[in-house]
């Protein structure tokens, strides 16, 4: 009877720790898939700014050689090139200052995919494989008939192991928490 039991708990810590490494897994993969996103998004925003700086920077020389040509020709036209000219130059660094700032962010957040990425393949690492663990720990709780002693120590062992599990859990939410307020709203 203390052996069917033993089984029938092991059994279900088994299944219990193994659906609590594939919710792991899958989160990780999740905030990693949606991490690169982020990156993704940055590149596009990147790519679009790139093409806001090119096409400013053509205006802002345009309008300085509207300027330079104006300069003692018409003092009228000449004034407004100027103030053109000057809007512009302010403007195209700000945009400059924008696609620094977009890059920086796309920076930080390819640091996170690779920390996320580290972190899932050190967790891989500890793990390994818990689905295999668990059949074979099972097979051997099964090998062992009546002996109840190996029993129990197996069974301590699936404790420590599934304690082990809720603590990486917990560890994961700390990850997702850092990952979402380091990336906002986005």
């Amino acid at each position: 009877n203390q052996l069917g039991q033993a089984t029938r708990e092991f059994s279900s810590l088994t299944q219990t720790a193994i659906r609590a490494g594939l919710e792991v897994e899958n989160g990780f993969k999740r905030k990693i898939y949606d991490a690169s996103q982020t990156v993704n998004d940055f590149s596009e925003r990147i790519i679009a700014q790139k093409s806001t700086v090119k096409n400013l920077s053509f205006e802002v020389k345009k309008l300085g050689e509207e300027y330079r040509n104006s300069l003692g020709k018409n003092p009228a036209k000449s004034a407004y090139y100027k103030s053109e000219y000057e809007a512009a130059k302010k403007a195209l660094e700000e945009e400059k200052a924008a696609l620094f700032n977009l890059t920086q962010e796309q920076a930080t957040a390819r640091l996170s995919v690779k920390r996320l990425r580290d972190e899932y393949a050190l967790l891989k690492n500890e793990a390994g494989d818990s689905s295999e663990l668990f059949s074979q720990m099972k097979e051997q709780l099964v090998g062992m008939g009546k002996n109840i002693l190996g029993t129990i120590g197996i069974g301590m062992g699936v404790k420590e192991f599934v304690g082990q599990m809720v603590q990486v859990r917990g560890e994961f939410q700390q990850i997702e928490t850092s990952l979402e307020v380091l990336l906002g709203s986005e």
